[in-house]
């Protein structure tokens, strides 16, 4: 290694190296790169202890003139041909010991030294503006940059270097990093660059085995920064005094969806829910562990972006490796990536070289490995090509085309899976099949779903809609010949009732369904050097004939359909089409646009059963009502219809060949018998299976078709809307079915991942007793008479169900509702009211007699079915099971709901109806006790004389009682449950607490877990945890006041005994003195003791007369203190005058 010294105008003053046998000798030397910090340090000692003495004084002169700080150092790469330039920042020399030693940086003196201050940026703009900025008047200019296309508004407060202040900008662009290059021209510096990189490094193809260059390998994991949910908060909009939120944000990739303004993980919080181990209290809770996720972006879509990429780093356990190193093969560079195997190249992980230390004099090469990446067991894919691809050199290569779907231009939701999303991402000339989505930033994305399609022209008596699509090779075709089934540059769609094609080109609506041929992919990487130093190359032409003599290009790919191939060691590429190995190729082909899943096609159902007769006519405003008409007939059940779904390899299969596994085709149909038909022609087929897509023969770098996918529907049935699974996992058909399309062959296994409709009739409702009769034979309205209560409106008909709805059809169809059955007839006339009137009767028998008495007060009464009689009650009732005669006609029992018991208020007027044998409640007010609606075993309302509940069983799911709403299970109180969150009035208290937070106007006779902290505001005072903030704040100024406080002044000798806050003070001292003789108000002190409040009360056994809490003059003057307890301190005087202050 030789280096030169220049001084600061690039003038050479001289040289030093590590083997030539004249000239200053490099010791000790070591260069140090590391990712975060961005500048390379070189550092060496210079020798120059000659044999010759007579050269020492020259030669120490010439070391103090190299080693000059703020000098130049000129240094080749020891692993590339390019010159490194380090400023000198330090030096030292030694003419005793005759050495230098240098410290170096390449970031050059002006960045290193150079302090900027605040900033804060008006607008968003690219990492070019920040670095011309920061890096202004330094004589560097940025270089390389790999995102160009970010811009970030950015701020910072203080002030730091230049180079602190560039890494910090970088870090702010997505992680990226940074690195400083020069150019050198004939010994002279001619540029000087910042580059920047999304990632520095590249595959080194570098393996480090285990028992040979590693020594120790230890993994370490830790859930100490675990969330499986952020809470988001982006940057304020210009004019908005509010930072955004993804309120109101869709995303869901099947992991990772925005519910309001959070990100959240199903998968994290399957393994890490706070609510493992269920219990009463917690059982409706889901047990998110919630961080704050904060991102300068007024983009909603960015915001989610970002979101969701930091918190896939911490959703998991965060695994760490320790790695030691015995040493570190030649090949690597700071930033690449290594790989670490055991002896039968089983990858363990890879790992990034984050920092890098080389000496070449010594020889030795220490690494600090990074970033690592947990690999699968067996030889990966990346390490099998690393160690063929200089076996492979001059051989044919493999390159790869990535697609990738997103939500937007900028690869927001990136997935694998086209299902939902508008964009298509192209990454060209990848070296590994799999494609990477971490880094949406590697692709290119054009649109690729079009807006949302015309919608269809409605249904008619349920027809059945057909999707057409036909392919062109031109935007608008005139003639059936420019369409075609196979898909090509332009899709044509149109949907209507007949099942064939239209030949006709303008029934279609036409869009661009393929995109263009991609740029041409940059060179291939070059190949490794020979053993003879020299460097091979791969050279690519293009032409378009087999032996590559016509249409011959080296640059030129359009039009070419042959490629050719040769490897030497020349860089240039050959024009000679014969020293190239000519093959076929086929053109990039563009991606297969994205096509909503197919649905099943239902078939018309029946006409439905004649509806329930509908609601009568409003009464008539003045007559009275007649008595109830005799009970309508029971309304028709309804029938069940079943969709019952066949497979088959064949489009017209016979009855041998269905199935139920799916295949290339599904038949459908739906009739009201549960058996599925054995007869092929009652099916409806379809193609079920997406055809395979041809495999494209290797192209040149450009995008490739992209690999046909299987689309495979899914199907599962539910009872409650989509909830849970019928049994057998869904497989057994219940009132609705849910439909799932991906291209995965197995059953999604959770309910969520299906779209769910009804296709099971609900059963026939019991048809209603019959209407009201009509009023007189006049009709309608009765003769005028007596005028009383209007009369009660008769029940309304049960509105008839809706037909069952048909299974999904394809998508972007959509058809209209089928239209509403016809009104049911008029119910039958009730027996005709005597002259429309209702009979009153009045009841004064106390509230506790079980036997009341009413007697009518106009009219009378013909006891039999359909009697009805309006009751006043002047008393309440409260005794049980009360019977009633009215007018003489017997004790009849009372019921309300099919409940013995009835209850009214004082003053109340019941309207009873006869049975035949009791007396039945017709309106209100009247109530039972208890009463269910509902299956007692299932869903139900319980209504009891103190409460409604909504149940589960006999679980409380939700109780009305009294001034109380309450929400789950648990003691009877004033206050409402959300979850464990409770709201509670109780008299002049309000209150609102959970497990961890009370806030609350606190009651006398409120208590509480004292471990549960509070904070209390009443009328006096607020207290945090029982602790009053006045006395706190007392506490607070007590302890800041040094001033000494006078707490006892005692003139008598002897003890006594005050009470005082300790808490509130920090020392007390003890002193005894005399009063001035002149003077008697004077005190002259004679002694005094500090003791610390932490002394006085730890050792309350020690007497107030020992020297420890003693003041002493003497014998005959002296007082002393001692801590008894509970804030009592004693107070001793033995002559003179003892005072007691505090501070």
């Amino acid at each position: 290694m030789i280096i030169y010294f220049a001084d600061r105008a690039m003038n050479i003053l001289g040289s030093a190296s590590t083997g030539l046998p004249k000239g200053l000798i490099i010791t000790n030397d070591k260069k140090t790169e590391e990712i975060s910090e961005g500048a390379a340090i070189f550092e060496c000692n210079l020798d120059y202890n000659f044999v010759n003495p007579d050269e020492d004084e020259e030669q120490e002169v010439d070391v103090k003139k190299l080693a000059a700080v703020g000098n130049f150092i000129l240094k080749q790469s020891a692993d590339s041909s390019e010159v490194e330039v380090y400023t000198i920042i330090d030096s030292t020399i030694d003419p005793i010991q005759r050495d230098a030693s240098i410290y170096a940086e390449d970031a050059g003196l002006d960045l290193l030294n150079e302090v900027v201050g605040k900033y804060a940026a008006d607008k968003a703009y690219n990492i070019d503006y920040y670095i011309n900025k920061f890096a202004y008047d330094s004589g560097f200019e940025i270089g390389i940059n790999e995102v160009s296309n970010l811009t970030r508004k950015l701020s910072w407060d203080g002030e730091t270097t230049a180079t602190e202040r560039l890494l910090s900008v970088a870090t702010q662009f997505d992680n990226a990093e940074i690195e400083f290059s020069f150019k050198v021209e004939n010994m002279a510096v001619t540029g000087k660059y910042i580059n920047v990189y999304k990632k520095r490094g590249n595959d080194s193809g570098v393996t480090l085995t285990i028992g040979k260059e590693v020594s120790g390998f230890r993994i370490k994991s830790s859930i100490a920064d675990l969330a499986t949910a952020y809470r988001c908060t982006g940057g304020t909009p210009e004019g908005s005094e509010n930072p955004i939120t993804l309120n109101g944000y869709k995303y869901d990739d099947g992991d990772f969806y925005v519910e309001g303004s959070y990100v959240k993980s199903r998968k994290a919080l399957e393994k890490w829910s706070r609510y493992q181990i269920k219990t009463e209290k917690n059982k409706n809770d889901v047990g998110h562990i919630v961080k704050s996720f904060t991102y300068d972006t007024t983009s909603k879509s960015e915001l989610c972006n970002r979101a969701v990429s930091s918190l896939k780093k911490i959703c998991d356990e965060a695994v760490t490796y320790e790695v030691e190193l015995l040493y570190l093969p030649d090949g690597g560079k700071v930033g690449d990536t290594v790989s670490i195997v055991d002896d039968d190249d089983n990858i363990y992980l890879t790992a990034r070289l984050l920092k890098l230390e080389m000496s070449e004099s010594n020889d030795t090469k220490e690494a600090e490995l990074g970033d690592y990446v947990r690999q699968e067991s067996g030889i990966d894919e990346k390490v099998s090509e690393l160690a063929e691809r200089f076996e492979k050199i001059a051989k044919n290569r493999n390159f790869y085309t990535w697609t990738a779907f997103a939500d937007d231009e900028n690869g927001t939701g990136i997935s694998a899976n086209a299902y939902g999303k508008d964009y298509l991402g192209i990454a060209t000339n990848r070296l590994t099949k799999e494609a990477d989505l971490s880094d949406p930033m590697q692709y290119t994305w054009v649109k690729i779903k079009g807006e949302q399609g015309i919608p269809g022209t409605a249904g008619k008596d349920g027809k059945t809609t057909y999707f057409h699509m036909k392919y062109s090779a031109v935007p608008n075709p005139t003639s059936y010949s420019d369409m075609t089934e196979t898909p090509n540059k332009y899709i044509g769609t149109y949907a209507d009732y007949e099942l064939d094609d239209s030949t006709d080109p303008s029934k279609y609506t036409w869009g661009k369904f393929q995109g263009d041929n991609g740029e041409d992919g940059a060179d291939g990487i070059p190949g490794k050097n020979g053993e003879n130093g020299e460097t091979s190359y791969v050279h690519f032409a293009y032409a378009t004939s087999a032996d590559g003599k016509t249409g011959f290009s080296t640059t030129d790919t359009v039009g070419k359909t042959y490629m050719g191939q040769y490897a030497d060691f020349e860089k240039a590429d050959s024009e000679d089409p014969t020293k190239y190995r000519w093959s076929k190729f086929q053109g990039p082909q563009g991606p297969q646009g994205e096509q909503g899943p197919q649905g099943l096609q239902g078939l018309q159902g029946e006409k439905g059963e004649q509806g329930i007769p509908g609601p009568t006519g409003e009464t008539g405003a003045t007559g009275a009502t007649g008595p109830q008409g005799p009970a309508g007939k029971d309304g028709t059940n309804g029938k069940t219809s079943y969709f019952h779904i066949k497979y088959s390899p064949v489009e017209n299969p016979t009855s041998s060949q269905m199935s139920e596994v799916p295949n290339t085709y599904i038949g459908t149909y739906v009739d009201y018998t549960e058996p599925d038909s054995t007869d092929p022609s009652k099916y409806t087929w379809y193609r079920f299976k997406g055809l395979q897509g041809e495999q494209g023969t290797q192209g040149i770098p450009g995008t490739n078709g992209a690999d046909g996918k299987t689309s495979y529907l899914h199907i599962k049935y539910s009872n409650d809307g989509g909830k849970t699974f019928t049994s057998n996992s869904g497989e057994t058909v219940g009132d609705y079915i849910g439909q799932c399309t991906d291209f995965n062959r197995a059953d999604p296994t959770t309910v969520g991942a299906y779209t769910w409709s009804k296709i099971k009739g609900e059963t026939g409702a019991k048809g209603e007793k019959g209407d009201k009769g009509a009023t007189g034979a006049t009709g309608p309205q009765g003769p005028q008479g007596v005028k009383g209560d209007t009369g009660a409106t008769g029940p309304q008909g049960v509105k008839g169900n809706t037909g069952p709805q048909g299974p999904q059809g394809p998508q972007g169809v959509k058809g209209n509702t089928g239209p509403q059955g016809p009104q049911g007839p008029q119910g039958q006339t009730g027996v005709a009211g005597k002259d429309g009137q209702m009979l009153y009767a009045i009841c004064n028998t106390a509230a506790g007699t079980v036997a009341k008495v009413a007697s009518l007060a106009a009219g009378s009464l013909s006891l039999k079915a359909g009697a009805t009689v309006a009751v006043k009650f002047t008393y309440a009732n409260t005794a049980s099971s009360p019977t009633l005669n009215i007018a003489g006609t017997g004790a009849k029992a009372m019921y309300i709901q099919g409940v013995r018991d009835v209850y009214w208020t004082d003053g109340a007027t019941v309207t009873f109806t006869y049975d035949g044998a009791n007396w039945r409640v017709a309106s209100e007010p009247a109530y039972a006790p208890t009463a269910t609606i509902g299956n007692a075993a299932g869903f139900n309302v319980f209504i009891d004389g103190t409460s409604v509940q909504v149940r589960r069983g006999s679980e409380e799911l939700a109780i009305f009682k009294g001034d109380e709403i309450r929400l789950g299970e648990g003691a009877d109180c004033a206050k409402v449950f959300i979850g464990d969150l409770e709201i509670g009035v109780d008299g002049a208290e309000t209150y609102l607490r959970n497990s961890s937070t009370r806030i609350s106007t606190k009651a006398s006779h409120e208590g509480g877990s004292a471990s549960v902290p509070s904070v209390v505001v009443n009328g006096t005072d607020t207290y945090v945890n029982g602790e009053s903030m006045t006395a706190l704040f007392t506490k607070v100024s007590n302890k800041a006041n040094k001033s000494w406080t006078l707490l006892k002044n005692q003139t008598s000798a002897g003890n006594s005994t005050i009470t005082v806050d300790v808490s509130q003070y920090s020392e007390f001292m003890i002193t005894c003195g005399l009063a001035s003789s002149t003077n008697g108000n004077y005190y002259r002190e004679l002694a005094s003791t500090i003791v610390p409040a932490q002394v006085l009360t730890s050792r309350s056994a020690v007497d107030h007369g020992s020297g420890s809490h003693q003041a002493y003059y003497s014998s005959t003057y002296n007082g002393g203190i001692s801590y008894l307890s509970n804030n009592k301190i004693k107070i001793y005087n033995n002559g003179g005058i003892t005072r007691l202050y505090a501070r």
